[in-house]
């Protein structure tokens, strides 16, 4: 949490929606993108404002339209031992609502 706090006040949030801007074309970055940003959303409710006043709902609502072969990601990096059902793909947008 500390990192996350510290990387959101470098900007990495907005950093992490002007790379999903940039970089509309390539469905990689785009997942990568909205993994990060997804996690920033789940780390706390200033995170969660920095990513709203960002753009990363729409960046990210727009990235997971383009690119359906992808997933939604989960804010959890970490996958657990007994692996449950992928997340949907309102669980992004609503983290990042």
């Amino acid at each position: 949490l500390e990192a996350r706090t510290a990387l959101r006040s470098a900007g990495a949030i907005a950093a992490a929606v002007r790379a999903l801007d940039r970089s509309r074309g390539n469905a990689r970055v785009q997942a990568s993108g909205c993994r990060a940003l997804a996690r920033f959303a789940a780390a706390d409710r200033r995170s969660r404002v920095c990513a709203c006043e960002a753009g990363a709902a729409k960046t990210a609502r727009s990235a997971i339209e383009r690119h359906p072969e992808y997933p939604s990601p989960s804010p959890s990096p970490s996958p657990s031992p007994n692996p449950s059902p992928k997340p949907s793909r309102t669980r992004l947008s609503a983290a990042l609502d």
